[in-house]
């Protein structure tokens, strides 16, 4: 048609349509041909509209066109309305996608158009129209946006139509198929095309709305997380977002994961730093988008959890990032908060503790992944990092985590579930992320403060943690703590809830804020105040303890003050310090007159607080004390003239009772430090006020007690000092304060001489009053401890060093001369000698003392009591002694070792008097020191501190190595290997003396084994020439021991407890990273071996080896040195550390579980190297199952048959999670390793088993054996065995039958798998089963109607079966009738 034509045409519709006649429009439209009709609408859709769209012509044109269809349907004439549809529905979606600008404004009318003719077009015109939008789609890579509302109702429609013909490429062919299929093939084919990353999120929003089956979900699913990759980053939580409400159709877990492992993968790339925040922002509301969605639909939560849970157990990778905050905000839900906080604590605390004990493992090492030790400490400083750029919705759950961390490792310690360094390690990590996020969000603040104080209060088992957490956080930033003093008053006020030790921390911990803060430090005084008079002397110890903190964190602070100059400010903090001390002294000084035990705690702390450098030169301080002192003296002190007793011991006695009332012995120990503190220069002259006669005094007091004897305090050596008595009460009472005065003269005599000697005053001494002093005090102590017994009959002061009060510091200050290092000697440059005068002068001074090897074995006990923290004898009291500071342990493991167990690593080396004159009984000098040092490394493990300080201290000693800080690792390392190589010389020396000094190697041993077990941590983590010299010194080490356990050991059982001990922690380092157990358990087995020949050689028993053990030559005093005493201790041992291989194989089978949960492929390397594992594993089971079956096979004492069936009872369940990982993976082949240690275990350790079981358990699964002799019959028919150990022997064999059948299950389940038989390999016994012997079953008489026929039958006469069949009938009849 022309268009003139054209242009009458649309002026008839047009006026048609003003007079409302669509039917007759319908009718004109059915006479154009299609073609026509198209050109019409796609012209009068290219004309451009005015912005009145309602107005346009055009519009009116193709409204008209879809009204007069609908008309005609209306009328009747279906198939001409829908053609008239079809066409113009299909012009209006061409001309659309062929509009380059995408005008959404000027197409919506034509789309609700779309929308109100879709119900009325044919099959034919919704095909063509759906297709139509997927060529679009194919070309541009996005679909208008006028189509948006449009295309999901179609392909809706589309899926709803029946069969349909379609032509296909071929000529003349033709297809038919379903709508359905149809739709399926349109969506597939959507999703295979490449989509505009500026459409991404409109094209995921289509697919959202259209209903779709499972199949075609997972295909969108996978095609719009793919399209994540391409998508600009400033739509990617419009994405996400789009795809987790896609996610409520199905497949939740695929979608989240699929999310989480993208920006996952955002994170594992190079990121810069300045985009940080951008990416930061994008990724938080990304996360507002989750945890909006899971608020609406928890299972999308359900699902998070199972992605995180399925990496953490297959995968057993630390969680990335982006994952690991997405479960902190999932944390926010309080659904799935507990799982969620569990989940990531044991995940933080075990990945920690893997990375350990794979360093450990040695023989597994190589074949496993590496786990990093760093990678959870990376992880939480990321998230809180990133907390500031966008993430500050987790941060709350962060805090939860850290605190709940903390917690978890104290309660996994103590269960034991983890080890100590793991949890230390793990606690640090917590504790390092809470600062930070302490310090950059202050929303957090009280919350992490609050749950500090809550722990303290409830005294949780990690709540001295959380106080070191609380100092570091007030060391960091002050001001942030500041805010929350008013709640730390609270809980001073609640003072009976928290233990004395935590208020000591707490207030150390807080001390720079009491110091500043005027206010916060007068409530705390008020409220210490109010305490001290409380009625309960617990809390009015706990008082004391703070008191003394304040007292020394003033006088501290004071001390600073002056040596930071005359400045005004430092001057005006000085007076305000100055009054607040003076203020608590008046405090102390009214505790001073209280109760007994009140002025021996007082006494005691004030002992330790003058022993500080910062207190001995506070002026202020000292002269305060020495005048409350001085009156106190006054009361006791007895001139020459007033009597023979230099102190008034009456007037310290209860009238009545003869009870201690003034604890003379620590007052008298705190005088002597302030009289020598008194007298250094550059202190004040107020300070020294009264100086003079306290020093005559004091001499006269020395001299006199030196020369008492027991009759000038009215004792008898052999009276009464029992505490039944009254008048043995008054005799050890009255000893008792003569003992204390006697030692707090000594005390006084030492500090003297050594304070002269090092200030130089020219001051006259005598030093034999020390040792006349001492002579007296052993004499007295000896008294006290042979004759003082209690109402039990029992010691009351079981060693005499007990007795003593002196401090950790006066004793290392005096054994430092006594037991010289001879290379300060040597030396007048070093380290030590730098700060003081030279040493050998004063070295000179105590040549007498240290001539006196009692006296040197006394200040060693003293020092081992202090360290251990042992109370004081006869003090009522069971309380620890406070804990000795970290620099007295360094100093008194230098003074030690340089003075004792030098002398025994050098050669040629004279050894000094103290070392050669040894005791007749008791304890040496060299047992002490041994004694002591070990106490110290026990103490810094304890207190979570590693060795690495002690081994610095006393190889490289310096006045900055007893500070305590933390070295260098290389520095660490280095010193940790001398320790070690000197450690192992000192224990040949000591054996080189046997038998003299075997109790003294054996000690030494120990502190052997602890250094050890550090030296192969740090070795694990080093590198270079360092780790090869640390393992270099480990192998030596364990070659060393080896040659110690096989060679000439002496019959001292704590000598062969403590060498065996040392062989099974080292024996790992004979080979290390060996692909075979032979050199390395080989030690562990001979020993095994040479125990089992000695139990059968001292029982008598035959040997029953097998042949190839036959050729052995064991000489008989070779056996002779395991007695049936020792050999019960050394196989506890074995087994002990037995049941720790075969944990780490539990470990190393759980590592392997997880390598196979992952889909292998067959010839991958994961696959190779799991079947490597899996072999190795099994090579380790045989080699320690070979050691147990020595034992199972041996006679071993009968005390150890419990814990040898449950080491049994251990292996198998081992065997059987093996088994079971061998059955998670069909790839996994039955090796041959397998194979040989399944013969070893359930076929020959089995059968050793049983015959364990069944001799040896025979009394409870059978009858016992006759006994011949009467007499012991009749005594055993009396003593029957108790009740608790027959059921404990019965579940012990029942939970052994139960672990065999549970391993065989799994086995025969593996044969059925692989179709290998395996089943001739499990080796079963009747021992299980219950049987009856006929030769048990004792006689019974027969009857008078009984007999015996020719085979030994009993016969019954007719009689009586006819009675017998008659009540048979009887009672058949009568259940007859009951049924």
């Amino acid at each position: 048609m022309s268009e003139e034509s054209n242009s009458q045409l649309v002026d008839l519709l047009l006026t048609l349509g003003r007079e409302k006649a669509f039917a007759e429009i319908g009718q004109m439209l059915t006479a154009l041909n299609d073609g026509v009709l198209y050109s019409l609408v796609e012209e009068d859709l290219s004309t451009p509209i005015s912005s009145d769209v309602s107005s346009s012509p055009a519009f009116q044109l193709t409204a008209l066109a879809f009204k007069g269809g609908c008309a005609l349907i209306e009328k009747g004439a279906v198939q001409a309305g829908e053609t008239i549809l079809g066409t113009v529905a299909g012009a209006c979606v061409g001309q659309i996608c062929e509009d380059e600008q995408g005008d959404g404004k000027r197409w919506s009318t034509i789309g609700d158009r779309l929308l109100e003719v879709l119900p009325q077009l044919s099959s034919r015109s919704i095909i063509d129209v759906a297709f139509r939008i997927l060529a679009e789609l194919k070309a541009c890579g996005s679909v208008p946006v006028a189509l948006h509302g449009f295309l999901p109702m179609l392909l809706d429609t589309l899926g709803a139509i029946g069969p349909v013909e379609i032509a296909t490429e071929d000529a003349g062919g033709l297809i038919r198929r379903s709508g359905l299929a149809l739709k399926n093939y349109w969506v597939e084919s959507a999703c295979s095309y490449r989509w505009d990353a500026k459409s991404s999120v409109s094209v995921c929003a289509l697919l959202r709305e259209i209903v779709l089956g499972e199949r075609l979900i997972e295909v969108a699913a996978n095609r719009m997380l793919r399209q994540l990759k391409v998508a600009e980053v400033n739509e990617l939580p419009a994405m996400v977002y789009q795809l987790l409400l896609f996610a409520r159709n199905g497949f939740k877990r695929e979608i989240i994961g699929g999310v989480l492992e993208f920006f996952d993968g955002l994170e594992g790339n190079d990121v810069e730093a300045q985009r940080w925040r951008e990416l930061g922002d994008i990724e938080g509301t990304v996360m507002l988008h989750i945890m909006y969605s899971i608020k609406q639909d928890f299972e999308l939560g359900d699902a998070l959890i199972a992605h995180a849970k399925e990496q953490d157990v297959v995968a057993c990778e630390v969680p990335t990032t982006f994952s690991f905050a997405c479960l902190l905000a999932l944390a926010r839900i309080h659904r799935f908060e507990e799982t969620v906080i569990g989940l990531l604590r044991t995940n933080v605390v075990r990945s920690i503790n893997d990375a350990m004990a794979l360093s450990a493992m040695g023989w597994i090492r190589p074949l496993l992944p590496p786990i990093s030790l760093l990678a959870q400490q990376r992880l939480l400083s990321a998230v809180v990092e990133r907390s500031s750029y966008g993430w500050d919705q987790v941060t709350q759950s962060l805090i939860q985590l850290c605190l709940s961390v903390m917690d978890l490792s104290g309660s996994a310690l103590r269960r034991g579930a983890y080890s100590a360094l793991a949890c230390a390690e793990a606690r640090r990590i917590s504790a390092g992320a809470l600062k930070s996020a302490f310090g950059k969000h202050e929303f957090v603040r009280a919350e992490v403060v609050e749950q500090i104080l809550s722990r303290v209060m409830f005294q949780s088992e990690s709540h001295m943690h959380f106080l070191g957490l609380l100092g570091e956080l007030v060391e960091e930033d002050s001001e942030a703590v500041r805010a929350f003093v008013p709640r730390f008053v609270d809980v001073f006020d609640s003072i009976s809830v928290v233990t004395p030790v935590a208020l000591e921390r707490m207030l150390v911990a807080l001390l720079p804020i009491i110091l500043d803060d005027a206010p916060f430090r007068a409530s705390l005084i008020l409220v210490l105040r109010k305490i001290l008079f409380a009625r309960s002397f617990d809390d009015r110890r706990t008082a004391l303890s703070g008191l003394f903190v304040l007292v020394g964190g003033f006088a501290s602070a004071l001390d600073e003050c002056q040596r930071a100059g005359d400045a005004r400010h430092m001057q005006r903090r000085a007076d305000v310090l100055a009054s607040a001390l003076l203020e608590v002294l008046g405090l102390l000084r009214r505790c001073l007159t209280q109760q007994p035990e009140v002025r021996a705690a007082s006494y005691e702390r004030l002992g330790l607080l003058l022993d500080r450098p910062y207190v001995r030169s506070n002026s202020l301080l000292l002269s305060t004390l020495h005048d409350i002192f001085r009156v106190e003296f006054a009361k006791y002190y007895r001139a020459p003239a007033q009597g023979c007793s230099p102190i008034d011991i009456p007037l310290c006695l209860h009238p009545v009772t003869s009870k201690v009332v003034m604890p003379v012995a620590g007052f008298l120990h705190c005088y002597g430090k302030l009289g020598v503190a008194s007298r250094a220069p550059g202190l004040a002259s107020g300070s020294s006020s009264g100086g003079p006669m306290a020093a005559r005094e004091w001499g006269d007091l020395c001299a006199r007690f030196a020369k008492a004897q027991m009759e000038d305090f009215e004792l008898d050596p052999t009276g009464d000092y029992s505490l039944d008595s009254q008048f043995g009460q008054r005799n050890f009472s009255t000893a008792l304060l003569v003992v204390g005065c006697l030692d707090a003269c000594i005390g006084y005599a030492l500090s003297h001489i050594i304070h002269a000697a090092t200030v130089g005053t020219g001051e006259s001494d005598n030093p034999t009053v020390v040792v006349e002093l001492f002579n007296k005090f052993a004499r007295f102590g000896d008294i006290l401890s042979t004759r003082c017994i209690d109402d039990r009959k029992k010691k009351v002061i079981p060693l005499v060093s007990d007795l003593s009060l002196l401090s950790l510091d006066s004793v290392i200050a005096a054994l430092r001369l006594m037991l010289p290092d001879q290379a300060r000697i040597d030396n007048e440059s070093h380290a030590l000698n730098l700060d003081s005068s030279w040493f050998s002068s004063r070295v000179a001074r105590a040549a007498l003392w240290s001539a006196n090897a009692l006296f040197v074995k006394h200040l060693l006990e003293v020092a081992l009591a202090r360290v251990q923290r042992r109370p004081v004898a006869g003090s009522n009291t069971t309380a620890l002694m406070p804990a000795p500071p970290k620099s007295a342990l360094l100093e008194i493991a230098y003074v030690v070792c340089s003075g004792v167990f030098a002398y025994f690593g050098a050669e040629e080396t004279p050894l000094p008097v103290y070392l050669r004159n040894r005791p007749a009984r008791g304890r040496g000098v060299v047992l002490i020191g041994a004694e002591i040092l070990l106490a110290c490394l026990s103490q810094l493990a304890a207190a979570g501190e590693s060795v690495d300080c002690l081994a610095v201290a006393v190889v490289r000693p310096a006045p900055e190595r007893f500070a305590g800080l933390e070295p260098e690792p290389t520095c660490a390392l280095e010193c940790v290997t001398k320790l070690v190589n000197g450690l192992r010389g000192v224990v040949a020396a000591l054996l080189r003396l046997k038998p003299v000094a075997v109790k003294d190697a054996s000690t030494v041993l120990s502190s052997l084994h602890i250094a050890t077990a550090r030296l192969a941590e740090l070795a694990f983590g080093s590198t270079g020439e360092n780790q090869a010299l640390a393992y270099g010194c480990l192998r030596d080490t364990a070659q060393w021991t080896v040659g110690l356990v096989q060679g000439e050991l002496p019959n001292d059982l704590s000598l062969m407890k403590s060498a065996v001990v040392q062989l099974t922690s080292s024996q790992a380092f004979l080979q290390i990273e060996s692909r075979t157990d032979d050199v390395e358990l080989e030690p562990i087995d001979q020993l095994t071996l040479r125990m089992c020949r000695a139990s059968k050689f001292h029982t008598r028993q035959p040997d029953e080896d097998d042949e190839e053990d036959e050729d052995d030559d064991v000489d008989e005093q070779e056996l002779e040195k395991f007695t049936l005493r020792s050999i019960p201790a050394l196989a506890t041992i074995v087994l002990a550390w037995l049941k720790t291989e075969l944990h780490r194989v539990d470990w190393a089978i759980a590592q392997l579980r997880r390598s196979v949960g992952v889909e292998l492929e067959s010839g991958s390397d994961e696959l190779d190297r799991s079947i490597s594992v899996e072999r190795r594993i099994c090579l380790r089971l045989s080699a320690l199952s070979h050691v147990l079956g020595r034992m199972l096979a041996g006679s071993l004492p009968k005390a150890m048959y419990d814990q040898v069936i449950r080491s049994f009872v251990d292996l198998h369940r081992t065997w059987a999670l093996l088994t079971r990982a061998k059955l998670a993976c069909a790839l996994l082949p039955i090796t041959e390793s397998y194979i040989d240690a399944l013969s070893l275990i359930c076929s020959e350790l089995n059968t050793h088993a049983y015959t364990l079981i069944t001799e040896k358990y025979s009394n409870m699964i059978g009858t016992a054996p006759a006994v011949a002799d009467s007499k012991k019959k009749e005594k055993e028919a009396v003593v029957s065995r108790p009740k608790s150990k027959v059921m404990r022997d019965s579940s012990l064999v029942s939970s052994l039958v139960y672990q065999m059948e549970l391993s065989e299950k799994y086995v025969i389940q593996l044969s059925t798998k692989f179709k290998t038989p395996l089943a001739h390999y499990l080796k079963r016994s009747t021992v299980r089963d219950f049987r009856i012997k006929k030769s048990d079953i004792p006689e019974m008489p027969l009857s008078d109607n009984e007999a015996l026929d020719d085979d030994g039958d009993i016969v019954v006469s007719d009689q009586e079966e006819e009675e017998e069949n008659s009540s048979d009938d009887r009672e058949g009849g009568k259940r007859a009738r009951l049924e």
